[in-house]
């Protein structure tokens, strides 16, 4: 039974490209799911990726969204975390202040199942821009490789409009967590947000949008290396 959060029925910087990282994150408990394949982002009306950053052992890539004037992001990077660990990281909304910046709220605010949740996240903005919000549908996905994978689609009308925030309207993106080693995961993002309201060219915000997911990795690489995330656990994940 799915379940909304009283929060949820009651109520530039470089801000820009931490934005786009709140569809990466999920508070619902996780458990069994195993399917072979998933639907991650891969649409064919797309440009081929170009490199943007790299920097710190983090690459950052962009292309162009045929038939629209915004972008595609992807990052990849390797932490030294186990598959587990990078899922407890995502999931923990008490951390995500950490390495999420100028975050003002966050909850998983509808839960269908442990593997399939709705997402409300707030970002404030500096003036004369209202904060942004957005609600996304998560879906977590064990693959028989033992990868994990998030997928992440906007649903921004669940909730009732809330005064004085902007709500972005069209977000698609997805997570995918590649073991390495026991200690190691590779890291794949990837992202398409329109950021309605604005009011600002794409040559300026595509380095803005550049810059913070690359922060936003580091900051995960990080904070994923603490013992919580380092001794996580997932009831249905096999190590390789």
């Amino acid at each position: 039974m799915s379940k909304v959060s009283g929060f949820c029925k009651g109520s530039f910087g470089k801000h820009i490209g931490i934005l786009v990282l709140l569809l990466g994150l999920g508070a619902a408990p996780v458990q069994a799911r195993s399917i072979s394949t998933s639907k991650l982002i891969s649409p064919s009306d797309t440009t081929a990726w170009q490199l943007a950053q790299d920097k710190n052992n983090i690459k950052v890539f962009t292309r162009k969204w045929k038939g629209s004037s915004f972008w595609q992001i992807k990052a990849e990077t390797i932490v030294d975390a186990p598959v587990a660990g990078m899922v407890a990281l995502i999931k923990d909304t008490e951390a995500a202040h950490e390495w999420i910046d100028r975050l003002v709220h966050f909850e998983a605010c509808k839960i269908n199942s442990p593997t399939d949740w709705y997402a409300y996240a707030e970002i404030s903005l500096p003036w004369p821009y209202e904060n942004k919000d957005l609600i996304t549908h998560n879906v977590l996905t064990y693959h028989r490789d033992g990868s994990v994978s998030v997928l992440l689609t906007s649903a921004p009308n669940l909730l009732p409009l809330k005064e004085g925030r902007s709500r972005m309207q069209h977000t698609k993106g997805s997570w995918r967590f590649v073991p390495i080693s026991r200690s190691q995961t590779k890291i794949i993002y990837t992202n398409y947000a329109e950021p309605e309201g604005l009011g600002l060219p794409m040559w300026v915000l595509k380095p803005i949008v550049v810059h913070g997911v690359h922060k936003s990795l580091d900051n995960i690489k990080s904070i994923v290396t603490r013992s919580k995330y380092q001794s996580a656990g997932l009831t249905y994940y096999m190590q390789p």
